[in-house]
């Protein structure tokens, strides 16, 4: 968890922040009284301001980080955000060809989206030496981008995305793990899907010694058996975990 900034280094922050003529007094103080000394909520308030080029000194900013995250997700390009949407829902780390394939972007398109992220801080670069990798900047900017998008899509983009896995990108990565490949298949309500990867996840975990993790694993399988019905198939799966 972040350290709370004290109410005079929040200011400075703030005011250093703003381009001149939007850091007024009382600007700066409306920023400070709503990030209460959280870092990140002041990072993210100074950028809403930057990102509008406001000059009003008593703009309305919004509440809460994740009305925050939400303005700012916004203001995107509809092509950015799009893709900001897709990478949450891959994952806290997204491959590249991955999200490319998923978004159906050309290379042209990706770019510019991915430079527009970047830019305004939302993903970053991570340093491989196999496909290119991004990230989140902040777990949070994830969660909401994920939450931004209605329950069905998501369920679209997971069932897309686990197809895709065992498809075009079924590799050592994903084949040592399996609970990813659940994950997706779950959350898509493709319970049937599911249930061998759960069970993968839980015997690799066996053999590696982690018993807390298996349970977690088959367990995570035995509660998909209720949206199945009974038949002898159901059966054989709820007995073998």
């Amino acid at each position: 968890m972040l350290e709370r900034l004290p109410a005079h280094e929040s200011t400075q922050i703030v005011e250093a922040a703003l381009p001149k003529g939007a850091h007024s007094a009382q600007l700066a103080q409306q920023l400070v009284e709503k990030a209460e000394g959280n870092p990140f909520f002041l990072e993210e308030l100074r950028r809403v301001v930057l990102e509008q080029h406001l000059e009003d000194p008593v703009l309305s900013v919004p509440a809460t980080i994740e009305a925050v995250i939400l303005a700012r997700l916004d203001r995107l390009s509809p092509t950015a955000k799009h893709l900001l949407q897709y990478a949450a829902v891959i994952g806290t780390d997204v491959s590249i060809p991955l999200l490319q394939v998923v978004a159906g972007l050309s290379d042209t398109d990706l770019a510019q989206a991915l430079h527009q992220l970047q830019h305004a801080e939302f993903l970053y670069e991570l340093p491989t030496h196999t496909d290119p990798m991004y990230t989140f900047q902040h777990a949070l900017t994830q969660e909401v981008a994920y939450h931004s998008l209605v329950l069905h899509v998501r369920q679209q983009y997971h069932a897309r995305i686990a197809h895709l896995l065992t498809t075009r990108f079924a590799n050592a990565r994903t084949l040592s793990t399996p609970e990813r490949l659940a994950y997706h298949y779950s959350v898509a309500d493709c319970p049937m899907q599911a249930l061998p990867y759960w069970h993968r996840a839980g015997e690799q975990a066996m053999q590696q010694s982690a018993t807390p993790q298996a349970v977690a694993h088959f367990q995570q399988g035995l509660s998909l058996l209720k949206y199945l019905p009974m038949t002898p198939e159901r059966i054989q799966h709820e007995l073998t975990l």
